[in-house]
């Protein structure tokens, strides 16, 4: 699947950066991606990740990121498709105001340069509960999809024991 504006200078309203230049959605073999069509800098905002801002606290989907509050937010394409990496490549970052508190506004920034061509990978640093088989192939793969310092609480189902 291939995003696109109708040119190159077309500008993303909310945030005046056009994810659309730098990436692209296609499939892999994780299902569909996010790969950068040109070189991305460290430290650039790759985009403002938009979508459904949930106010349920016991809300929970595949690609929902939490925010404070007990809201989350339900990315809209193309940012619903960042795949996880235990080496990931960028980063969700939100913003506080003065008085300290985040909004509901979340960003994607990379974290090193992503060449064209390179898939967009975040870290989603899960809990151990919600861990799930890794796939991801970096060299220091965790085998788990779950924040670092969660591995060693992975509880292995019994059906995987007996493998």
């Amino acid at each position: 699947m291939k995003i696109e504006f109708d040119s190159p200078d077309d500008q993303d309203d909310d945030c005046h950066i056009n994810p659309y230049s730098m990436i692209i959605c296609r499939r892999n073999h994780l299902g569909t991606a996010v790969y950068a069509i040109r070189l991305i800098d460290e430290g650039e905002i790759i985009g403002l990740i938009d979508g459904d801002v949930i106010d349920d606290p016991n809300y929970s989907s595949e690609y929902c990121i939490d925010l404070e509050n007990g809201k989350s937010l339900e990315p809209a394409a193309p940012f619903c498709f960042v795949n996880h990496s235990c080496e990931p490549n960028a980063e969700l970052l939100s913003w506080e105001d003065d008085d300290g508190a985040t909004g509901e506004e979340v960003w994607l920034v990379a974290v090193e340069p992503i060449p064209a061509g390179t898939e967009v990978t975040i870290d989603y640093g899960w809990p151990a509960e919600s861990a799930i088989r890794c796939g991801c192939g970096a060299a220091d793969c965790r085998g788990w999809v779950v924040a670092s310092e969660e591995v060693a609480n992975v509880k292995i189902p019994a059906e995987e024991d007996d493998e």
